[in-house]
């Protein structure tokens, strides 16, 4: 990302977190499962606001599967007025549930996720 195209995040996990707390915010708490799909085609500009943020970082999502998105809403979305997020146990019973041809261990949970927390760094190396 280029020097203009800043976020005002520290992290990837606090860009995280905020990305799926607005995202249910925009669909009035009713969100379904993140797909590739929904993310942005376009690059992100200079983030001026809340939604130029979402934008940016959906964009640093790019390229991940539906199951790696589906683990970073699990990990990092809503889950009380709290920071704190589900632990890979939590992800992996629910994965059981989102996912049933799939049988989750929690090794490959965490494999999962520090791949795909890798690609949304990548995408954002710009955040300090």
């Amino acid at each position: 990302m280029s020097e203009e195209n800043k976020t005002r995040f520290r992290s990837a996990e606090e860009a995280l977190r905020f990305y799926f707390r607005l995202r249910e915010l925009l669909y009035s708490g009713r969100t379904r499962r993140l797909v590739a799909d929904e993310l942005p085609a376009d690059a992100c500009t200079i983030a001026a606001n809340a939604l130029d943020d979402c934008q940016c970082i959906g964009w640093s999502m790019r390229g991940l599967d539906d199951l790696a998105l589906w683990l970073l809403g699990e990990i990092y979305g809503p889950t009380c007025f709290g920071v704190h997020r589900r632990t890979f146990s939590h992800a992996c019973k629910a994965g059981g549930l989102e996912f049933p041809d799939r049988e989750f261990r929690l090794r490959e949970v965490g494999m999962i996720h520090e791949r795909a927390l890798g690609v949304v760094k990548r995408g954002c190396a710009s955040w300090a």
